[in-house]
């Protein structure tokens, strides 16, 4: 559950562990903000926070805007747009829009951190106010949000930041005093909306709603009013019925509100004031804790109950551990702000304090009395039962404070020369017994009682200096000498042996220099050794000495601890951490496992379980703090309160309740239970978005649904950003996504700049998230991204250029075309031409040749009728039957030649006609059948004559040579492909013998090639003959063929 950061300093300042009684207030860590970090002056005098969570520090030299990294500073420039004057005098933010500026200048600034843009307002000045200097003293925004603005002599005005006025009332002051010191220096608005005014000589209620002011003086112990500065109210805080004042060098009062009597609570009566000091500068509360800044004494706390103020003058670092400084001298304003007190000094900038950077808060014990010694907090113990702390001086003895942090008792023997106190072990709820150079001494925390234990035997090994472990799991104790080895006392027999006498494998086993002795919940005995390997003896009484881990060596184990789950952890000094399952078995074997992959350090010391199932360590450096079960962790170090000085851990063996106490110089360190809780996380800002050196936007996450657009030639984008953690930023990480680039989340260090370069046109988002000290994420800031493309990627453009090539591709085609069309009319023109030329050639030869040769035939004819000589007329019948068929042949290729008788039907039916009346002329029946899937397929004149001229051979043929009385003609097109087979039932022959038969006729086969088809031939003896012709119809092959010369069977 997240709790106000008004809790945090809460317990930052000492409730979550209540010392204060009687330990010194250690001084916490600051981090701060000075001239060596930009400030442009370390003279501090007002400071404000605006809504985006920027510091602003008012000096004597300039305003200054802080953003957790970097100092921005504002100075006088001579301009109207600039500060008036450099001398900050007041500052205060509206709530909304404006920050408020007093300087020395009578003007009242108003700037906008947005745009980064100042306003001069002049102040009004009334005659009774001519006499002051004329500057803003104070400003205060109340509860309605309503701006006071007190300045110059006796003035009180309500400004109205819409039209720029002022309503002014005068304010006298409570008590008579110089006029130049008629002035009001401070407000504060109480719970009932009464505004409190401080002056030079006390307060002055006034009421906003009638306008009236009640003089409120205040006065020395003795009765008499002070002189000069010393009653000037400098810091106020509201009590409900009461005000708490604090003053020049009058000290703290308690004043009420309904008459004005004042009560001394701060420094005592008996003190006589002087004007430097007691120097209060501001005041705000803290919790049920009031801060309290002051000139001369740094930084005070104060508790309003009991009147009673405490100084933060300590350290815990063994350089400073007997020193006595001041917090913050020169403290001049406080300013509460979410989690962080901002202190302002005179002299050294601006501090934050938080408890962030104050994990450990210190305490410091009583002083030394020897001032040229050191003493050390050797153990510290808290007591489960009752709730006592008891920490044990190394020279001094054991402190011990109650369950309310109240010291009751220093338990010690007699300052005696040589006498230290080395060790603490709790016997009981009561008894504890304490080991030193003296011997073992027995304390009772009930009664303070201090006394030899009667169960340690005399002059034994065990009386001596030794330190104690209660480790055998009974009512034994085992003691650790060093050089002399380890010794076990029976708390019963009174008895102290050597470990040679109780468990002498055990002995044979460890050597000298024992360091620690451990019972686990399962019964095993544990035995660490300075000098070699932890050994274990198992409860059947089985001795095994410990192999360590690969990548463990040398394995010197320096400490042992059990979580509550029963795992077992085993520190290796400077190594690493191993770790032993709960379901390892009683009686062995252990399984060692390397758990240091998941520390963020190997470098280990120390290890002390708690009860929530976490584990401390200490390490060279600082603690470390790890939860086993998410692996989370958290190092602590000076930066976060940590002293520089040995820590020295309760080592009872047990899960200790939180929080956790060391022992350090001096005193002693409290580990908050919150501080090892996930740190709250920051949120991005975007300040600025650049495009190259151009500005696109200031603030940019205040806009995250607007989109910002890029020139493809200002892709180089930088983004400014900025985490909300004043604090420690240095323990911030980023991370962001581009989406629209990539989905994956990159970590990166906290810097203040971002830059991509050279992305690629397009839109993006770019998520930012950051968190602190590996805790939780934080919110997602988004900025959005279009990269424009240029002008020649834009999609208009690209349709232009579509529509251009496309119309030039037209024009292109177009001309082509027309070029193509050109050529094939003059190709058609020519082939029409020759085929034409060819027609009437044709035509011609048919006419004459053919008329010759039909009047040689009929004159044959009529010569046969007149001859008589048989031989003759056989030869005149054989000349006139071949002018018949050179007339035949004349027709046949006429048809071919001739137009209107282009398409595959029209051949298919010439062939039946002729074969027809070929075969009809010697007795021999046709069988043909067709089957076109395409009969007005158009053939050129070349594939019609060769299929006609072939046709008429392979009939001729089977005329001349055959013998049939049958022949079938299949013509078959389908597909793009001719089947053109003619087959008799003749006598056939033996295609082996005569091959040239087998293959077709030469002329044949050089018309099957120039149809770009393939001819073969089927016969055998008796069986008749089969020809068939395969031809491809479509393709220019086919016409490329077509233009082989055929010869002439």
């Amino acid at each position: 559950m997240k709790r106000s950061s008004r809790v945090h300093l809460f317990a930052l300042l000492g409730v979550a562990f209540a010392l204060e009684a009687s330990a010194q207030l250690v001084a916490p860590s600051l981090r701060t903000i000075t001239m060596r970090d930009g400030l442009s002056s370390d003279h501090v005098q007002s400071l404000a926070v605006d809504g985006r969570g920027y510091l602003w520090v008012g000096t004597s030299d300039g305003l200054n805007r802080f953003d957790g990294r970097r100092v921005k500073v504002y100075r006088y420039e001579g301009r109207p747009d600039a500060l008036p004057g450099d001398k900050i005098t007041a500052l205060a933010w509206d709530g909304s829009r404006y920050l408020l500026v007093g300087t020395n200048a009578p003007y009242l600034t108003l700037l906008d951190p947005l745009t980064d843009t100042l306003q001069r307002v002049p102040l009004p000045i009334p005659a009774y106010s001519e006499h002051g200097e004329q500057r803003v003293t104070d400003l205060l925004v109340d509860a309605a949000g309503r701006i006071w603005v007190a300045h110059g002599a006796r003035c009180l005005s309500l400004f109205d930041p819409v039209h720029r006025r002022f309503t002014t009332t005068e304010i006298a002051p409570p008590a008579p005093t110089a006029r130049s010191r008629e002035v009001i220096s401070g407000m504060l608005e109480d719970a009932q909306g009464i505004l409190w005014l401080s002056t030079f000589s006390g307060v002055v209620r006034f009421d906003p709603a009638t306008r009236t002011a009640t003089p409120f003086p205040l006065k020395a112990v003795n009765g008499h009013p002070g002189h000069g500065y010393a009653f000037q109210v400098r810091g106020m805080v509201d009590e409900d019925s009461t005000l708490l004042m604090g003053t020049w060098s009058e000290g703290i009062f308690r004043v009420r509100k309904s008459d004005g009597s004042a009560t001394l609570l701060w420094p005592d009566a008996r003190h006589a004031p002087t004007f430097v000091d007691h120097m209060v500068q501001d005041m705000v509360r803290v919790g049920d804790h009031v801060l309290v800044a002051t000139i001369d004494q740094g930084l005070l706390r104060l508790d309003p109950r009991t009147g009673r103020v405490e100084h933060y003058d300590r350290s815990l670092d063994e350089a400073d551990c007997r020193k006595r400084e001041d917090l913050f001298a020169g403290a001049s304003r406080l300013l509460v702000m979410d989690e962080v007190v901002c202190i302002g000094s005179y002299t050294q900038g601006v501090a934050l304090l938080s408890d962030r950077n104050n994990i450990a808060q210190g305490f410091h014990l009583p002083d030394e009395p020897v001032a040229d010694l050191i003493d050390e907090v050797l153990a510290v113990h808290r007591n489960e039962g009752s709730g006592k702390v008891l920490a044990l001086s190394h020279r001094r003895g054991l402190f011990v404070h109650d369950a309310q942090g109240r010291q009751t008792d220093l338990i010690a023997l007699p300052h005696a020369s040589g006498r230290r106190y080395l060790d603490l072990l709790e016997l009981d709820a009561r008894r504890y017994l304490l080991s030193s150079m003296d011997g073992a001494l027995l304390a009772d925390i009930r009664t303070g009682a201090l006394e030899r234990p009667s169960f340690v035997p005399p002059r034994s090994v065990c009386a001596g200096p030794v330190w104690w472990s209660r480790g055998d799991g009974a009512q034994g104790i085992w003691c650790m000498t060093g050089s002399k080895g380890l010794y076990h006392l029976d708390t019963l027999a009174g008895e102290c042996r050597a470990l040679a006498e109780v468990f002498p494998e055990v002995a044979a086993l460890l050597g000298n220099w024992p360091l620690d002795v451990f019972t686990d919940r399962a019964g095993r005995m544990w035995f660490l050794s300075a000098t070699q390997a932890p050994v274990v003896r198992f409860p059947d009484g089985r001795v095994e000495r410990l192999r360590s881990p690969v990548g463990l060596e040398p394995f010197e184990v320096s400490d042992i601890a059990q979580t509550p789950d029963g795992r077992l952890w085993l520190v290796v000094k400077h190594t690493g951490l191993v770790r032993i399952d709960r379901d390892a078995p009683e009686n062995g074997p252990l399984q060692l496992h390397d758990a240091s992959a998941g520390l963020p350090t190997r470098n280990l010391l120390e290890v002390v379980a708690m009860a929530d199932g976490t584990l401390w360590f200490t390490r060279p450096s600082g603690l470390l703090h790890w939860d086993p079960s998410t692996s989370r962790s958290r190092l602590v170090s000076r930066a976060d309160g940590l002293p520089v000085s040995p820590l020295n851990l309760d080592d009872g063996h047990v899960p200790l309740q939180g929080p956790l106490l060391a022992g350090a110089w001096e005193g002693f360190v409290v580990l908050r239970n919150d501080a090892v809780l996930p740190t709250p996380p920051p949120v991005i800002q975007v300040p600025g978005v650049w495009a190259l050196d151009s500005l696109l936007s200031p603030h940019a996450d205040l806009a995250a649904d607007r989109t910002y657009e890029v020139p493809h030639d200002h892709a180089r984008i930088t983004l400014q950003l900025r985490s909300t953690n004043l604090v420690d930023p240095q323990r911030d990480e980023f991370a962001y996504r581009l989406v629209g680039a990539d989905t994956a989340w990159v970590v990166m260090r906290p810097e203040d700049r971002l830059t991509f370069n050279s992305l690629a046109p397009g839109t993006y988002r770019l998520e930012l998230k950051a968190r602190t000290n590996r805790g939780p994420w934080g919110g997602i800031t988004t900025v959005r991204l279009r990269v424009l493309p240029p002008f020649w990627a834009t999609w208009w453009f690209r349709a232009l250029m579509v529509l251009l090539v496309g119309a030039l591709v037209w024009v292109a085609f177009r001309i082509v075309l027309r070029i193509r069309l050109a050529r094939q009319r003059a190709v058609l023109e020519r082939e029409r031409a020759v085929l034409e030329e060819r027609i009437r050639i044709a035509q011609d030869l048919h006419d004459d040749l053919g008329s010759g040769l039909a009047s040689i035939g009929m004159e044959s004819d009529l010569a046969q009728l007149e001859l008589e000589d048989v031989r003759a007329r056989a030869l005149l019948e054989k000349a006139g039957d071949g002018a018949r068929q050179v007339s035949d042949n004349m027709r046949r290729i006429v048809w071919a030649l001739g137009s209107g008788q282009e398409t595959l039907g029209d051949l298919v039916a010439y062939v039946r006609g002729f074969a027809a009346e070929l075969l009809d002329q010697r007795g021999i029946v046709l069988h043909m059948t067709a089957e076109l899937e395409e009969p007005l397929l158009k053939l050129s004149v070349d594939q019609r004559r060769h299929l006609l001229l072939l046709t008429k051979e392979a009939l001729n043929n089977v005329v001349r040579h055959a013998g049939a009385e049958n022949v079938t003609i299949r013509i078959v097109q389908r597909d793009g492909q001719l089947e053109w087979m003619i087959g008799d039932d003749g006598r056939g022959f033996d295609q082996a013998r005569n091959r040239t038969m087998g293959t077709g006729s030469t002329s044949m086969q050089a018309r099957a090639q120039a149809l770009g088809g393939a001819l073969s031939v089927a016969s055998a003896p008796g069986e008749g003959c089969r020809l068939t012709l395969r031809v491809a119809l479509s393709g220019a092959g086919v016409l490329e063929h077509s233009r082989a010369t055929v010869r002439p069977t």
